[in-house]
């Protein structure tokens, strides 16, 4: 199984350990996040939910680096479900990173692990209604937004929808990520 995916600007690759999960998640975690206000709650969160994945066996959440530099710039889950031939991911990039392409091109290296290694035939992704951003880029590397869910996240002051996006195995067969990526084993 490959676990560590390098494209053009950022590689992805299992966090080392629960330490380094840590340090990232206070880092990322410990200002107040424009979508969902305080989010401190989150790095034990994450934590847990990094143990319980190795538990089983699974990768499922990794460091965005920098190509080149090494330096975290975002995280990004990529989890199959149990049960079904589906999977889901999700991104989060470091505010003073943001607008570099580092979410659109670690959306689609985390595309490719979900695709590579698991029988999977869509993956999913699901943004906030207020969050234009992050629909743009689930837009940009071919994701179809296919469902919404009505006032169903408090967001920003209100309630607002969640957005549901997926691509198919067959539209990811057809991107021209999968020509470029490096693959390699965990490091």
């Amino acid at each position: 199984m490959y676990t560590t995916y390098t494209g053009q600007l950022v590689r992805i690759r299992p966090f080392r350990d629960e330490t380094e999960l840590r340090e990232f998640c206070t880092v990322q975690f410990s200002m107040l996040n424009a979508q969902f206000g305080d989010c401190r709650w989150r790095i034990d969160d994450a934590v847990e939910r990094y143990r319980l994945n190795l538990a089983s066996g699974l990768e499922t959440c990794f460091a965005v680096e920098q190509v080149g530099k090494g330096k975290h710039v975002g995280w990004v889950n990529a989890r199959p479900q149990r049960d079904q031939l589906a999977g889901s991911i999700g991104t989060e990039i470091l505010s003073e990173q943001r607008s570099r392409g580092y979410g659109r091109e670690a959306k689609l290296l985390a595309l490719c692990h979900m695709f590579e290694n698991f029988p999977l035939h869509s993956v999913w992704a699901v943004t906030l209604g207020n969050h234009r951003r992050s629909a743009r880029g689930l837009e940009a590397i071919g994701m179809q937004r296919c469902g919404c869910q009505r006032v169903a996240q408090y967001s920003q002051g209100g309630h607002t929808a969640r957005i549901y996006y997926r691509i198919m195995r067959e539209d990811w067969e057809r991107l021209p990520i999968r020509e470029i990526v490096r693959r390699g084993h965990r490091s």
